[in-house]
């Protein structure tokens, strides 16, 4: 082979390793954080391949081509660096030339575009980067075996490149020291993203202390004594009066009481107009304001402090509240409330309808085998509050009452929740009298295959759980309750739910 063939063969190589690691990146990623893509996506193919194509190219070119030597050591480390380097890439193009990251946490100035790009790559490293890593070494290293068997006339054995290129590594560490402590560091945080994203994916979630202990108060009376109490509580904290938890009585005990658990982020004020409906058709109605939330700061910190421990106490109290309002118990929950009428489903056995709605027992498009290491990551990582939308932040159009944000913390703790009920759903059938799932097919926060799986252990032990799913034309928002959401259509939602709710027929 010719100085100028042997030059070619290199350059072709090197374009073969960036689409191989290109190609690579594109399948590997969607088995890892779902389906990306998409106009509420994080990011989309095209800078995937882009961003892992150019990558593998450069640091095949830096330790290959340029030096010419098809070491399989050397072809792992260019695949662990394009893995690595692809992210902030990846981020970087969306955040400021595509702008299609949606969960952005504010990003205003130049500057702060560039920071909140680089944080969702290092989240995104830490998540899937201890996967896209291996891979890369993986790839990487049988590329170059590839190309030393296809290109013979390179030089020595590989065995003996190996041991030259050790004995050149220990002369680099004496005569430079800086540079080999810099790659001694590069080295340290690959090791650190192996061992974090190992955790997150392997170690077992905790969701002891989960089950129901339900203290069901004895009649009206005691349900109304408990009510005050939530009240003279609520009076000490600078809630927003909108916000507080609601009840609607006929000041008695009636036949059917109804419990609606609001969305996260959301507050009670949410059910005002159905719970009216509702009332009107002589059901009690209550309403509890769920932990954490309904504060006059809607950007306080408070709902990062939400968790699974208090998001069961809330709803064992609930339910214990309405045993005294009602003969007959109907739970609604809605996303986060949703969660948590999944998980009184499954434990209260003195429930007899649980009307289940858009519930996170999984979010965005993440499959339901990530969500476990999904929570995790979210349960480990330092809290970060994102923005339902960066452009406006509190500005947000809408409700005045709700959070204009959300916390990863907070998330991760509804997560763990749905953890639970998944688990208890594979051993037990659920406690309630009636479950019905309802769906909405375009929803853009939660994933419905979740929810499909718990619904699929329940009808795995024999339970029948009834199905509702809004028509993919309606495009209805995540939030199908609250009539001041700007996209709301609840003239079309509202007698679908009450029919569901209540067995009235709608009118034609």
């Amino acid at each position: 082979m010719t100085e100028q063939e042997q030059q070619n063969a290199f350059r072709l190589w090197n374009l073969i390793a960036g689409l191989v690691i290109g190609l690579a990146a594109v399948l590997s990623l969607p088995l890892i954080y779902g389906n990306l893509g998409g106009e509420s996506g994080l990011v989309n193919w095209f800078t995937i391949f882009i961003s892992a194509f150019g990558s593998g190219t450069f640091f095949w070119w830096l330790l290959i081509g340029r030096t010419r030597e098809a070491i399989v050591l050397r072809g792992g480390m260019a695949g662990v660096l394009s893995a690595i380097l692809a992210y902030p890439i990846v981020f970087l193009l969306n955040e400021l030339i595509l702008r299609e990251v949606s969960a952005a946490v504010g990003p205003s100035t130049m500057p702060d575009r560039i920071g909140h790009a680089l944080l969702v790559a290092i989240l995104a490293l830490i998540f899937g980067g201890w996967f896209t890593v291996l891979l890369g070494a993986l790839i990487g290293g049988f590329l170059a075996l590839l190309q030393k068997r296809l290109m013979p006339a390179i030089g020595e054995d590989i065995s003996d490149l190996v041991e030259a290129g050790s004995d050149r590594l220990s002369e680099f560490a004496h005569r430079r020291p800086v540079p080999a402590a810099i790659v001694g560091l590069f080295a340290l945080l690959v090791l650190l993203i192996l061992i974090i994203g190992s955790w997150v994916w392997f170690a077992p979630l905790a969701t002891g202390g989960l089950s129901s202990r339900p203290e069901p108060v004895p009649d009206y009376a005691g349900a109304m004594a408990a009510f005050e109490a939530i009240m003279a509580e609520e009076e000490q904290l600078p809630l927003n009066p909108l916000c507080r938890s609601a009840l609607l009585t006929h000041g008695e005990k009636v036949e059917k009481v109804v419990v609606y658990l609001h969305g996260y982020t959301n507050c009670p004020q949410q059910f005002d107009q159905l719970g009216q409906m509702l009332f009107d058709r002589g059901y009690n109605v209550f309403v509890p304001r769920m932990p954490q939330h309904g504060y006059a700061d809607r950007i306080t910190g408070e709902q990062s402090r939400l968790t699974a421990e208090e998001m069961v106490a809330y709803a064992d109290e609930a339910v214990d509240i309405a045993r005294g309002l009602g003969e007959e118990v109907v739970v609604i929950g809605l996303s986060g409330g949703g969660s948590a009428a999944g998980w009184i489903a499954q434990e209260r056995e003195d429930v007899d309808q649980a009307i289940i709605i858009a519930p996170m027992f999984g979010i965005l498009s993440i499959p339901p085998f990530a969500v476990k290491p999904v929570t995790t990551a979210a349960l480990t990582i330092p809290n970060i509050f994102i923005w339902w939308d960066p452009a406006v932040k509190e500005l947000i159009p809408g409700p005045t009452y709700t959070y204009p944000g959300f916390t990863t913390r907070a998330i991760g703790n509804l997560l763990r929740l749905g953890r639970y009920v998944y688990g208890q759903a594979a051993e037990s059938p659920p406690a309630a009298g009636r479950i019905v799932a309802v769906t909405n097919p375009v929803d853009p926060a939660v994933n419905n295959k979740v929810f499909a799986a718990i619904v699929d252990r329940w009808q795995g032990t024999g339970f029948p759980v009834e199905s509702f799913e809004f028509p993919a034309e309606l495009n209805l928002p995540h939030d199908v309750v609250d009539p001041r959401q700007p996209d709301a259509q609840t003239d079309l939602v509202y007698p679908t739910l009450l029919e569901l709710i209540t067995g009235e027929e709608k009118e034609s």
